[in-house]
């Protein structure tokens, strides 16, 4: 899961957004490049590429991903647990590997520090 802790809701969404928004455009750019090698049909193939290439970051942060100040983070992460009942998450904390490391660092070390000890 995309996750990305800031000190502020405005800078967890604007540091993570073009890195964000990069992921899935390629995605969306790789799947219309595909041979067709996969199991998708080239209609479902296709589909799912322009779906993608249309996704709004606001229906990122809400659907895909949890983006946040640490509270925030908390509070997401408690209510899709509740949702799901996961009791393990994986999380990828530079989607699209576009954020610079030393914001990667800071958000993982208000994770570790202000999320985690919460969960």
């Amino acid at each position: 899961m995309p996750l990305y802790v800031a000190e502020t809701a405005r800078q967890a969404r604007e540091e993570a957004e073009a890195s964000t928004m990069g992921f899935f455009r390629s995605i969306s750019s790789a799947l219309r490049k595909s041979d067709g090698a996969t199991a998708q049909t080239a209609e479902a193939r296709l589909a799912r590429a322009s779906r993608l290439a249309e996704i709004s970051y606001d229906e990122i942060l809400s659907e895909y991903a949890v983006f946040g100040t640490p509270e925030a983070v908390v509070d997401r992460l408690q209510q899709l647990r509740e949702q799901m009942g996961f009791s393990t998450l994986s999380t990828w904390m530079n989607p699209g590997g576009r954020i610079p490391n030393e914001r990667v660092l800071k958000s993982m070390r208000l994770f570790a520090e202000r999320v985690a000890p919460l969960l």
